[in-house]
């Protein structure tokens, strides 16, 4: 199975894609889609997503793996920094449901805690780990990392799922 994990931002979208066979995981290919900073929040969501769905087309994954939004408030407000998350997470959603992808979510702590062993690594700890774990030959950018991490996570609950289901049978 082809996965694909998304790390959505509105300037930095990391993607990282794996091929999972069981226990076994291999990197097919990993990256980040970068959109110009100097254009406004809205050119960088639809650039963002024009180049996404360019990246479904060439890669093929069978399911995308995004991180599950959260809210975070700080003195009674919504930081502003969630909503521009939230926004470029809603374009990868759309953009993958529009590819006709099953789409899976994982909260980011989760999704750390399955590619390294801890739940609140720093970005620099799991591109680190991640590259060991797919025995890849350089360390991926940051946001690539936290992408490949979120499709680690789901191909390890793929393995859990399939062992639980024959242990009950």
């Amino acid at each position: 199975m082809r996965i694909l994990g998304i790390d959505s931002g509105s300037v930095n979208l990391g993607y990282g894609l794996i091929n999972a066979d069981g226990d076994l995981l291999s990197l097919v290919e990993c990256g980040v889609l970068h959109a110009p900073a100097g254009h406004d929040k809205g050119q960088r969501l639809a650039e963002i997503g024009t180049d996404l769905a360019a990246l479904l087309i060439e890669l093929r994954p069978d399911v995308a793996v995004l991180e599950t939004g959260f809210v975070s408030m700080q003195r009674g407000h919504l930081q502003q920094g969630v909503l521009v998350s939230a926004e470029a997470r809603g374009v990868a959603r759309f953009i993958c449901a529009r590819a006709k992808l099953p789409i899976f979510e994982y909260a980011n702590n989760t999704a750390k805690k399955a590619a390294t062993g801890n739940g609140k690594a720093k970005k620099d700890q799991v591109a680190l780990l991640v590259r060991a774990a797919l025995c890849m030959n350089k360390t991926p950018e940051p946001d690539a990392g936290d992408a490949l991490s979120l499709a680690i996570c789901h191909a390890r609950a793929m393995v859990a799922e399939r062992r639980a289901a024959r242990a009950a049978a």
